[in-house]
C-alpha cells in the first residue's frame, strides 16, 4: 500500500502545468515528522473484495479513484501512515488518495524468518551465530559467494535516509484516532497552562563560586554585578495546530482544485515555493495560495521599533540567594525597573540612572542566574491563535526557544596572585 506522490500515473498532469496534481503527503528536511505502517496479522477482514478485484495495481490514479478495495486493506490488513498525508490518521483519516498491489486478502504470516544472528564476514564461535534473530535497520549483510546479499534493502549502500528520534514498536494495530493522538503529541515538555509563570520550565545556574571552583567548594568574596547578556533563538514554527481546519490551501487533487485543510500554520508549499520539481506550478503559484512572506524559506527580518519574534522565548533573573536582583532594562528608549529581563537585544544591567556610582552587592556563593522558558506564538507566522502562547488544548509542541552563551560582567577587589619587592 502506497500514498500517492503526485507524479505518479498522473499523465499530463505533471509540471510545467497550473494543474498539476498536488501530492498527498510531504517531507521537510529539519522539520519533525511522524511515520509508520500498521500490520493486522490472523485478523477477519470485512472486505469487499472479488476475484476481478485482485489485481496488480488498485486506487488513485491507478484505475480507481476512492476504491473500496483500496480502503478495506488499509483500514483492515496493512497501511502506511505520516503525519504530513492530505488525510492524516485522526477523525479525518480518509483513503481517498491511497493505492496498492492488491493481491492478498488477509496476512497470515510474516516471511521474514529472521536475520542471522552473524554475518559470515563476523567473527563468530557461537555455534548458534547462524541462527534467525529479530533486528531493526540493520547494516546489509554484504558480499557473499561473489553477490551483495541485502535484508529488504533498495540501495546497495549503507548509509542513513533519515533522523529517527523516537522509535516504537507496538504489538497492538493502533487505530486511526490513537495513531492521530500521537502524532499530535508535543515533542517537548509543554505545561497544561503556559500562560502561567507558575508552570513553566525553569532552569537554575550553579553559583558563581562553583562554576569557579567546583561544586564543593567553600569560601566567601563580595561581588559588583554590572550587566547580564545572552542569546536565544526562537523557531518561528513553535507549534502546529492538532487537527485541519484552522487553515486552508488550495491543492489539485484528482486533477480537480479543491480546498484542503491543513494544519498549519507551517505551510509546505509556501516555504518550498521556489524549489523542487513543481515550483511556482499548481499549489505553489502565488495566485492559487496567497504569499504570506513569514511563511517562506526566507525569513524576514525583524521589525523596527519592538522586540524580534526571534529573540523572545526566555526570561533571565540574576539572583543573589533565592532573590532576583532589580535592575533596570530599556523599554521604548526609556530604562525600566525590573528584575525580570526579557530583551537581548537591549541593555540589560544593575547600573542606577540617579545613582551610576553604585552597583548592587552580591556574594560569590549565592550569585547566580535563573532562566525562565516560555512558549511565545509570532502572530505575523500564525494570525489565528487566540493565545499569545501555544495553546494546549488545540496545539502541539514541535520546538522551543533555543538558549546559550549567557555572560554576567561583574567586578570584584584586585587579587594579587603573585608579586615581588624590589629596593633600590
Amino acid at each position: 500500500m502506497s500514498m500517492h506522490s503526485g507524479t505518479d500515473n498522473v499523465g499530463t498532469l505533471l509540471p510545467p502545468n497550473s494543474t498539476c496534481e498536488t501530492p498527498s503527503f510531504h517531507t521537510q528536511p529539519f522539520r519533525w515528522s511522524y511515520v509508520g505502517s500498521v500490520y493486522q496479522y490472523n485478523k477477519p477482514a470485512q472486505l469487499h473484495i472479488t476475484n476481478d478485484s485482485l489485481v496488480w495495481e488498485n486506487g488513485f490514479w491507478h484505475g480507481r479513484y476512492r476504491s473500496q478495495e483500496v480502503d478495506g486493506i488499509a483500514r483492515q490488513l496493512v497501511r502506511p501512515y505520516i503525519s504530513t498525508a492530505r488525510y492524516a490518521e485522526g477523525p479525518n483519516y480518509k483513503t481517498d488518495n491511497m493505492w496498492g498491489f492488491i493481491q492478498e486478502t488477509s496476512l497470515n504470516g510474516c516471511d521474514i524468518d529472521g536475520q542471522q544472528a552473524a554475518y559470515p564476514w563476523e567473527k563468530s564461535n557461537n555455534p548458534k551465530s547462524k541462527e534467525g534473530c529479530f533486528s531493526l535497520n540493520n547494516v546489509n549483510a554484504g558480499w557473499q559467494g561473489g553477490l551483495f546479499v541485502h535484508i529488504y534493502r533498495q540501495q546497495p549502500a549503507d548509509t542513513v535516509y533519515s533522523v529517527i528520534d523516537e522509535l516504537k514498536l507496538s504489538k497492538k494495530a493502533l487505530t486511526q484516532s490513537e495513531l492521530g493522538a500521537l502524532m499530535t503529541t508535543s515533542r517537548y515538555y509543554l505545561p497544561p497552562n503556559p500562560s502561567d509563570p507558575i508552570e513553566l520550565p525553569i532552569f537554575t545556574s550553579q553559583t558563581m563560586l562553583q562554576s569557579l571552583w567546583g561544586s564543593r567548594a567553600t569560601g566567601h568574596q563580595d561581588v559588583l554585578v554590572a550587566r547580564v547578556t545572552w542569546t536565544v533563538f526562537t523557531p518561528r514554527f513553535l507549534h502546529e495546530y492538532k487537527q485541519p481546519g484552522v487553515y486552508q490551501r488550495n491543492e489539485v487533487e484528482n486533477g480537480e482544485w479543491k480546498s484542503v485543510p491543513f494544519q498549519g500554520p507551517f505551510d509546505y508549499s509556501q516555504y518550498n515555493a521556489d524549489v523542487d520539481y513543481d515550483h511556482d506550478d499548481g499549489w505553489k503559484m502565488a495566485s492559487r495560495n496567497p504569499r504570506n512572506p513569514y511563511l517562506s524559506v526566507d525569513r524576514p527580518p525583524p521589525v523596527a521599533d519592538e522586540q524580534s519574534a526571534y529573540t523572545r522565548g526566555v526570561i533571565v533573573e540574576v539572583l543573589n540567594g533565592t532573590k532576583a536582583m532589580p535592575g533596570y532594562t530599556i523599554v521604548n528608549g526609556k530604562k525600566v525597573r525590573t528584575s525580570r529581563f526579557a530583551n537581548p537585544d537591549t541593555f540589560n544591567g544593575f547600573l542606577n540612572p540617579t545613582d551610576p556610582n553604585y552597583l548592587p552587592v552580591a556574594q560569590s556563593e549565592q550569585l547566580r542566574y535563573q532562566v525562565t522558558f516560555q512558549y511565545p506564538v509570532n502572530p505575523r507566522v500564525d494570525p489565528k491563535a487566540n493565545f499569545g502562547t501555544v495553546n494546549p488544548a488545540s496545539q502541539f509542541l514541535l520546538d522551543t526557544p533555543v538558549f546559550d552563551d549567557i555572560s554576567l560582567t561583574f567586578m570584584t577587589a584586585p587579587r594579587f596572585l603573585w608579586y615581588r619587592q624590589i629596593t633600590e
